[in-house]
């Protein structure tokens, strides 16, 4: 089934509107301020029914998320609240934005950063190995991001690399045993680089790359029509060992707005497969490694958690990834992009052709 037959759907299905739920829903400038971040004006919200399309686990005073940011919507309350912009980007206001200090990164290791107000948060920075007789060798602008269910290092965000920290990309795939690396940015945006070209474009042994201990050479390239695929062979030299990595490099994000919802969807589960069984994380980037990276780190999380149980919680999820990597989903139309993805993915997924969580993930990959 095509995208568009998809959006037709999409709208359909979506077409009716409800009356929208917010928690705390009135005033969302007295009862939603910053200064309630901890916790969504529990008190103040009754709980609603479990089989009234508006159930909220998280409005139990016992529920585990209590204490943080919490939002949770099941089917119709998350399609009806997907369409609601204005909330969506007064509900993203709420989110705590930390950011590390200047000294948390080593004295001589700044020329590592692409951008000097992006740092890593140093309790969840990827460590590299250190190389003897080389000084910051062990860092590199990456965090680790706690996936669905607390999978702990399910996904690496991270920077695209600089032509100065290309071989400290390629040991850092390497040494997490990465078999995945996803790409959302172009090489140059707005007529600034963003990406320097860190994978060879041709096959053959001529156009292979070489970032110190490990030779980068292209197998196959596929080209659909919102992705690129180059499957390539990771080459240790000092241990004469051999590993295959698939390189996604997502060409439809626009440099001034966002892409089509439903594009992200398909695009997360096209991909899918080649790690999720790996047991090592995925590696995702963007050219700072916040913003598109975050969004489609957390438009997978809540893909997950819809196919688990039927519901998500964009705001829980949000929040709890900030903790992790500073700056996470980095606008309100990137946080609106959670939303929309996942409200259409819910829809679809509510499609007669899903049959159940378990079929209809791979009835739906088929169908995109």
């Amino acid at each position: 089934m095509s995208l568009h037959a998809l959006q037709l759907i999409i709208h359909k299905r979506s077409g009716h509107r409800m009356h929208p739920y917010f928690p705390g829903s009135g005033s969302c400038s007295s009862r939603l301020s910053t200064r309630s971040s901890n916790s969504i004006a529990l008190g103040v919200v009754s709980k609603s029914r479990p089989n009234s399309g508006l159930w909220n686990p998280g409005l139990d005073i016992s529920d585990e998320n209590c204490n943080y940011p919490s939002h949770p919507l099941v089917y119709s309350a998350l399609t009806d609240f997907s369409l609601e912009t204005d909330a969506i980007h007064q509900e993203f206001q709420l989110i705590p934005n930390e950011t590390p200090r200047l000294s948390c990164v080593p004295v001589g290791a700044e020329d590592k950063n692409r951008f000097a107000n992006v740092l890593p948060f140093p309790h969840t920075r990827v460590k590299l190995q250190k190389i003897p007789g080389e000084d910051f060798s062990d860092y590199i602008n990456a965090n680790f991001i706690t996936g669905y269910k607390e999978d702990l290092r399910a996904y690496i965000a991270t920077q695209a690399p600089l032509s100065s920290t290309g071989g400290d990309f390629w040991r850092m795939v390497w040494e997490q045993q990465s078999r995945v690396i996803l790409m959302l940015t172009d090489m140059d945006e707005r007529g600034q680089p963003r990406c320097i070209p860190y994978w060879p474009e041709k096959t053959g042994m001529e156009n292979r790359l070489t970032y110190g201990d490990f030779i980068i050479t292209l197998k196959k390239k596929e080209i659909h029509q919102e992705y690129i695929v180059s499957v390539l062979e990771i080459k240790d030299i000092e241990k004469n060992l051999v590993r295959e990595v698939r390189h996604f490099w997502y060409t439809c994000w626009p440099s001034d707005s966002t892409p089509e919802p439903i594009s992200l969807v398909k695009f997360v589960l096209d991909t899918r497969a080649y790690y999720e069984d790996s047991g090592a994380p995925v590696v995702v980037h963007c050219s700072p490694g916040t913003g598109r990276t975050g969004t489609l780190i957390a438009i997978d999380i809540c893909m997950r958690s819809y196919e688990d149980k039927r519901s998500v919680n964009v705001l829980n999820t949000v929040y709890k990834m900030r903790k992790e990597r500073a700056g996470v989903v980095h606008t309100k139309n990137e946080y609106n992009l959670i939303y929309k993805a996942v409200g259409e993915y819910a829809i679809v997924m509510n499609t007669p052709t899903s049959i159940s969580t378990s079929s209809s993930v791979a009835t739906l990959q088929n169908m995109l």
